[in-house]
């Protein structure tokens, strides 16, 4: 065994140490009192006395000389080499420290082997006693755990632990920018040349996000408390207010982005899913209160659709001027306006959900898709406008399984948004801010539009709410008015007929489609 180094300049006790060598320790669990392994207490003499400790050592199965201590309601057994001088000084040592310092100082102390056998024994006590559960999670924990149990779509996890990180980064201060040299100098007239640098965004790079992810993760969940987000939200708001120099309207952005945070980080820990929690809770230990609990929702102004698009004169323009140029596109704009699909529903729509005979596009999941919810699922019904333009575009279709083409493979598993046809829904995005439709997210306005002009047309609410795919009618209900009356629905019917240059085209015009619902 390696010698413990000595603490003294003592030269007796020095050659005590060396002579002694290392000391094992090890805890004892049997009942206090006298037992065959253990001498009874020597009398005549102090505890602090060595002629103590050499009465009370006694011989180990190995050889060495062993001796008990008993303080403070504790016991621990010591071990020490074949020199019984050196084993009753060092144990006189080790009693006087844990007197003065505690057991947990006098092992570390005297037996650093004996203090790690220790914790881990603790620790494995602790462990057990927790039924294997980890009890003081960090935020990495929590969310690697919280993903073996979750039943949502994994980009939907994601966009869930993005918000979580998002403020636990905030809350605790996580650094996410960083000082980047540049290469070259440049000249100043006061200090001379000057190292030129740029300020980089860690979260912009794959190694970047990596470093920021693992310092956001290693913070503690116990530590993110109802308090500390609550006064984060008021300082996020405060925040975004002063920038636009107290714009009402940055005011009314930072509430709905506050609220849309929240609510995305709160959905991890499945308030409204009852088979969530428990389930969780079975491998870590949760804190209570948990970190949303109480935190208020800022007040959100009226989240209603207003129509700045003129859907007639869109489509028109697109016939004549996106279509000829870029033909995805325009079938990316027929898809996302007459449809009314999501950007997702569109990148993913197969040919085989379109069903001619019946005149019918089924919104259903797929190998390539997972719904948004339950209720995305539908059956959307075609007029005859729309059926013919669907049936040109697939009599010219190039043997792709999807209805809009691209060079990328789908990424179904992808944990981050991807989408197959992000080159035609750039360009799509490009040509409808040049046709004016100025909002941050043009392509998702057309959606948008659809359920507008559906209620104009006096479409029930209910009915709309099942077109567009929501999970809940209160959605439905937050972004469009409800009209009363009733009227067809021929999006289609606002475009030009010779859009419709197919055989067979004319025919199927004509041809009166059967009283049907607009969804199935």
């Amino acid at each position: 065994m390696n010698a413990i180094k000595s603490t003294t300049r003592n030269p007796k006790e020095c050659n005590l140490n060396a002579t002694c060598g290392e000391v094992a320790f090890s805890e004892v669990d049997s009942p206090m009192g006298d037992s065959p392994a253990r001498k009874a207490r020597p009398k005549g003499f102090a505890r602090s006395q060595v002629g103590y400790w050499k009465k009370a050592l006694r011989v180990s199965p190995t050889g060495n000389f062993m001796v008990q201590v008993s303080y403070g309601g504790r016991r621990g057994r010591f071990t020490f080499e074949r020199n019984a001088e050196a084993a009753a000084e060092k144990a006189r040592q080790i009693f006087l420290c844990i007197q003065k310092d505690g057991w947990e100082a006098a092992i570390v102390r005297f037996s650093p082997r004996g203090a790690a056998s220790s914790r881990r024994k603790t620790e494995e006590a602790r462990v057990s006693a927790l039924g294997g559960r980890l009890e003081s999670p960090s935020i990495g924990d929590f969310l690697g755990i919280a993903r073996e149990f979750s039943t949502v779509r994994p980009i939907t996890f994601q966009g869930y632990a993005k918000a979580l990180r998002l403020i636990v980064s905030e809350v605790f201060s996580v650094p996410h920018l960083e000082t980047v040299p540049v290469t070259g100098k440049r000249k100043s007239r006061r200090k001379g040349p000057e190292e030129l640098v740029r300020i980089k965004d860690l979260r912009r790079s794959p190694g970047g996000l990596a470093r920021w992810q693992a310092a956001v993760d290693a913070v503690k969940l116990a530590d993110l408390t109802p308090d500390k987000v609550a006064a984060w939200g008021k300082a996020y708001v405060e925040r975004a207010v002063e920038k636009a120099g107290g714009d009402l309207r940055a005011k009314e952005r930072a509430q709905v982005s506050f609220n849309s945070v929240i609510r995305n980080a709160k959905a991890l820990f499945g308030e409204k899913k009852q088979k969530y929690l428990p389930k969780l809770e079975k491998r870590i230990v949760l804190s209570r209160p948990l970190p949303f609990d109480g935190v208020a929702m800022e007040e959100e102004h009226s989240m209603s659709y207003h129509s700045r698009i003129d859907p007639g004169e869109l489509l028109n323009a697109a016939v004549t001027g996106l279509e000829p140029a870029n033909p995805e596109a325009f079938k990316a704009l027929v898809l996302c306006l007459v449809l009314g699909l999501r950007r997702s529903e569109a990148d993913t729509l197969l040919w085989r959900q379109l069903d001619f005979e019946n005149r019918e596009v089924s919104i259903e999941p797929t190998e390539f898709y997972a719904l948004k919810s339950k209720k995305s699922a539908r059956v959307l019904a075609l007029d005859d406008r729309t059926l013919a333009i669907l049936r040109g575009w697939n009599a010219r279709a190039n043997r792709s399984a999807f209805v809009l083409e691209s060079p990328s493979a789908p990424r179904p598993l992808a944990r981050s948004r991807f989408w197959r046809c992000n080159a035609t829904f750039e360009a799509l995005g490009k040509w409808l801010k040049g046709q004016g439709v100025t909002a941050q997210k043009p392509i998702h306005d057309l959606r948008k539009e659809t359920g507008t002009l559906l209620l104009k047309q006096g479409q029930p609410i209910e009915l709309v709410s099942r077109y567009l795919g929501h999970s809940a009618i209160a959605i439905t209900l937050k972004h469009y008015a409800d009209f009363k009356e009733r009227a067809k629905v021929d999006l289609a019917s606002l475009m030009p007929a010779e859009i419709v240059d197919f055989p067979g085209a004319a025919a199927d015009a004509e041809r009166e489609s059967p009283a049907k619902p607009a969804i199935g």
